[in-house]
């Protein structure tokens, strides 16, 4: 009779202990957002034509179409994620920041964008929709376009 106590004891100490664990798990997942500072349920990038990955693929300088390695020698791509969430992949480099748009622009902010736009003194990157690409211009401060299309 005693060992089978014992078993059942075991049994429900292992449920118990799962399901406190479980318990744990869901609430710290769901407590993302939070922590981040983000809300997938409150923003209106949940059904946006821009949310996807954008790659630079272009550039223009002085007015001139150049190719995208004239201006930057790094990949440089967006992705806009559902829920106003996005990520600046460029130079090795993952920035995990926000974005929403405004009729036909698209601005980024939060997260380290200064420390590649403008030599630090910009937070935001604002793109604008031109023929089907997500323009940015004057990235460094040179005058310079560099063109996104949508992968």
């Amino acid at each position: 009779m005693k060992s089978r106590k014992k078993k059942v004891g075991r049994f429900a100490v292992t449920v118990l202990t799962s399901a406190l664990a479980l318990t744990l798990v869901a609430g710290t997942l769901a407590g993302c957002d939070a922590i981040l500072g983000t809300s997938s349920a409150n923003t209106n990038t949940t059904s946006s034509a821009y949310t996807g990955i954008w790659k630079a693929s272009k550039a223009e300088l002085l007015g001139l179409e150049v190719g995208i390695a004239e201006v930057i020698s790094t990949s440089f791509e967006v992705e806009l994620k559902t829920g106003g969430n996005c990520e600046i992949r460029t130079a090795g480099q993952v920035i995990a920041c926000k974005w929403e748009e405004n009729s036909n622009t698209v601005t980024i902010s939060g997260g380290a964008i200064a420390d590649i736009v403008s030599g630090g003194s910009s937070p935001k990157l604002s793109l604008t929709m031109q023929n089907d690409m997500l323009v940015l211009e004057n990235f460094s401060g040179l005058g310079e376009k560099i063109k996104f299309a949508k992968q």
